[in-house]
């Protein structure tokens, strides 16, 4: 979720954004449109860091909370307890999870809907488990078993006609499946 609130702008000694508002929320497609020199690249160099607002703030909280709490979040995921044995940021660590899991949720439901939300969320987190043991691979894991399934998904909808959201959550769940069966860790038919 990106939220802008009163964005100012001066470039190159001229006002190129005033008072700009926007809320933007997780899974929305925005189009940024307009005539030459009205502040396209102002903004989206605003949003990126890359320009200092005169006033105003932009505020991107999922994004920004899970680089902040990167390490913390992976202490407290992997091994609590070690966590809690080093750092007293413990507690902090594990209530801030759950908020960006909340977060994440309430806006899921807001654009996805119930199923495809928590099917999103906990779907591709459970295959990743079954092809990896390390973090940053099942993260990228994640990602894609999602692409592909909202790519599928879609592909799906359009030529036999099912609703969009239970087609993703449909071809993720095929995806699980296998996972559950040839998983390298931890699936039913894997060698170890």
């Amino acid at each position: 979720m990106i939220n802008i609130l009163n964005l100012c702008v001066n470039y190159k000694d001229s006002l190129a954004l005033d008072n700009i508002s926007v809320k933007i929320n997780k899974g929305q497609l925005v189009a940024i449109v307009g005539a030459n020199s009205a502040g396209k690249s102002t903004l989206l160099k605003t949003i990126m860091g890359q320009l200092k607002p005169n006033s105003g703030c932009i505020v991107a909280i999922l994004a920004l909370s899970s680089a902040v709490l990167y390490r913390p979040l992976f202490f407290e995921c992997v091994d609590s307890e070690f966590f809690k044995s080093v750092s007293k940021l413990s507690s902090v660590a594990h209530y801030a999870f759950l908020l960006l899991v909340v977060l994440n949720l309430v806006a899921g439901f807001h654009a996805l809907g119930t199923l495809m939300s928590v099917g999103l969320m906990i779907l591709s987190a459970a295959i990743a488990r079954f092809w990896s043991e390390k973090l940053g691979v099942m993260l990228l894991i994640a990602l894609l078993t999602s692409i592909v399934s909202s790519y599928l998904g879609f592909f799906l909808s359009f030529h036999v006609s099912f609703a969009t959201s239970p087609a993703i959550v449909l071809v993720m769940g095929v995806i699980y499946i296998v996972s559950l069966l040839f998983g390298q860790h931890g699936g039913l038919l894997s060698k170890k």
